[in-house]
């Protein structure tokens, strides 16, 4: 074992993954700004507020993929700097709390971009 081994604790490892999650959390949020600007400037036919949705599930999606890629490949790492297997497991069955908010905010984005992709039209017609 070498002696410059890098201690890798729960902190550090949610520490680390809580400015991924935020960056993610910040795009998540754009794609509903984006959508609720769309529904304020669309036409009366509300196609951009139902293209909107469709950014919604692309971005729902992808955001979804790369939490759960980059928390893997966190707990990877963590494993080749020390952590042993059954801590492993530990943490995968413990994610950080910030890493659960924005993954339900990634489902919740994509679920809510379905809607408005399907329905978006229909909502500008009732709301205007």
């Amino acid at each position: 074992m070498s002696t410059d081994q890098v201690t890798v604790t729960k902190e550090s490892l949610h520490e680390g993954f809580r400015r991924a999650t935020s960056q993610i959390g910040l795009v998540l949020a754009a794609s509903w700004l984006w959508a609720i600007f769309s529904f304020f400037t669309s036409t009366s036919a509300g196609t951009w507020f139902a293209r909107s949705g469709s950014v919604m599930c692309l971005i729902g999606a992808a955001a979804t993929f790369k939490l759960i890629n980059d928390y893997n490949r966190a707990l990877g790492a963590a494993v080749e700097h020390g952590i042993t297997q059954s801590r492993r497991v530990e943490l995968v069955f413990d994610p950080p709390k910030h890493f659960l908010s924005v993954q339900y905010f990634a489902y919740l984005t994509g679920i809510v971009g379905t809607l408005i992709w399907g329905y978006g039209d229909l909502l500008v017609h009732l709301f205007s």
